[in-house]
Formats: C-alpha cells, structure tokens, sequence
C-alpha cells in the first residue's frame, strides 16, 4: 500500500458520505443565505480533489514512464558506444 493510500481511502469514504447527506446538508443550509446547496458545493468540491488527484497519478506514471525510457535509450547509446549526449 503506499503511503497516499489512507488518503485515497479517506477521500472515498468522504465522497460516499457526501453523496448519501447532501440532501439533508442542502436542507440545513442557512448561512450565510439560505440558498440550499452547501451540500452540493461540498460534495462538488470534493468529487473535484478526487478527480485532480487521479489525474496528477496518471501524469506521475507517465513521467516515470518517460524517465525509464529515457535511461533504457541512455543504456543502448552507451552500449553501441556512442557518447552520452
């Protein structure tokens, strides 16, 4: 498990708690103006984190992804003997 795991699971535990309440948020809702939808917003928001967070994993992959293709490209260079560039 790596260490942003608990986070990952915290954060999914929060969006299913959201989901299930934000009606009943909405309906509490009368600060600062009674617009009935802080509950939406809060649900909105966190949904939001989640979905940047997925994609800030999928661009860390692909970094990593170009970084070992990088060195294996470095490793053939250096094999055929030619200079590192």
């Amino acid at each position: 498990m790596s260490d942003l795991e608990p986070l990952r699971l915290l954060v999914r535990g929060a969006v299913g708690a959201l989901e299930r309440s934000r009606q009943r948020i909405d309906d509490l809702n009368v600060y600062p103006v009674p617009d009935g939808d802080t509950g939406t917003n809060m649900l909105l928001t966190v949904e939001n984190e989640e979905q940047a967070r997925e994609r800030l994993d999928k661009g860390a992959e692909a970094v990593r992804t170009a970084l070992e293709m990088a060195d294996v490209f470095s490793q053939l260079r250096a094999a055929a003997g030619a200079p590192a560039p």
